[in-house]
């Protein structure tokens, strides 16, 4: 090849991968060699991605506000399919967050993700879960739970000597949004080497990784004590959680459970006083809490910590410790 062909064919490729297009993206035509470039997912959503350009896209993340504490994860290459042809229908919605994307009016069309499951292993933030330890909207525990959803529904065929693992990308998952429960022949894994509990870790520090935090706080169905909390449901066959350090969360508000990994208030109980335990008070000092005292929260015994009247039922059990309704 003379010079002047490479030089040619060289700047062919450049400008299929730099010409602009609309805002957020970098257009490079409707081949599907050659896919347009997506910044995220909630772009995607959000936007009208139905002109030619835009046939076969590369997402770059899952979640626009990428910093370097919110790691750019969960992006991957779509093909679009115009809204009616199926799995996209004409009328309402076909978007799962996950492996079908709808852009916005007023074509409404569905990108579907091309690298869902590879090997039988999803990322769980293909499915929008930010493992970052804080509280978003939806829930990360709610997000988690649509990829396991998904993985067995998809990966139901896949061949019985592998079971699909689900994995959360070794993050912190912080579920104050409802139970996690794990379906027939899916694994759950943070990528840990066992399942076990942090000693003296707040999981607000980074150190803290590869865990579930949940809340044990959540009140049953009619909204009072006995507390129920959430939890992880192995209740499917062949289910499994691996590698994984599970702590009790401190609930939404921070004050429900004192003895948790995200808040300790030394000589607080539950049912202390109001504004005795306010963090904005100068003279209440917040500490790391201990496994013992966190160890608190699953006791169902006046030796708890909660030890108060409101904290204790009448009678055995007494289930004083607000995750104590799940130990078995």
């Amino acid at each position: 090849m003379r010079m002047r062909d490479y030089l040619y064919f060289a700047t062919i490729a450049l400008l299929c991968t730099l010409s602009p297009s609309p805002a957020a993206a970098v257009s490079c035509g409707s081949v599907a060699t050659c896919r347009t470039v997506v910044d995220s997912v909630e772009t995607l959503q959000g936007g009208d991605f139905s002109t030619s350009d835009y046939g076969y896209i590369t997402v770059t993340c899952y979640h626009h506000y990428a910093t370097a504490n919110t790691i750019c994860a969960g992006g991957g290459d779509f093909d679009r399919i115009p809204r009616g042809t199926s799995p996209c229908p004409l009328t309402g919605t076909a978007n799962n967050g996950a492996t079908i994307i709808q852009d916005a009016a007023p074509h409404f069309d569905c990108f579907y993700r091309k690298n869902f499951g590879l090997n039988g292993v999803v990322d769980a933030r293909q499915c929008g879960v930010w493992g970052d330890g804080a509280d978003h909207t939806p829930s990360d525990g709610a997000a988690l739970q649509t990829c396991l959803n998904l993985a067995a529904k998809i990966l139901a065929g896949f061949p019985p000597n592998i079971v699909p693992v689900v994995n959360t990308g070794g993050g912190v998952i912080l579920d104050n949004w409802g139970d996690i429960t794990i379906p027939d022949n899916i694994t759950l894994t943070c990528g840990g080497t066992s399942v076990t509990q942090a000693n003296a870790n707040d999981y607000r520090i980074p150190a803290l990784s590869k865990a579930i935090v949940l809340d044990p706080t959540h009140a049953n169905e009619e909204g009072h004590f006995p507390f129920t909390g959430y939890t992880i449901r192995l209740t499917g066959k062949n289910s499994a959680l691996e590698g994984c350090t599970i702590e009790a969360g401190a609930g939404p508000t921070g004050i429900e459970n004192p003895y948790s990994p995200s808040i300790w208030f030394p000589n607080c109980k539950p049912d202390s006083a109001a504004g005795t335990c306010d963090l904005d008070t100068p003279s209440q000092k917040t500490y790391l809490r201990s496994s013992v005292l966190e160890a608190s929260a699953f006791n169902p015994n006046p030796t708890a910590q909660y030890n108060g009247t409101t904290a204790c039922g009448a009678t055995a059990p007494y289930h004083c410790g607000p995750a104590s309704r799940r130990v078995r």
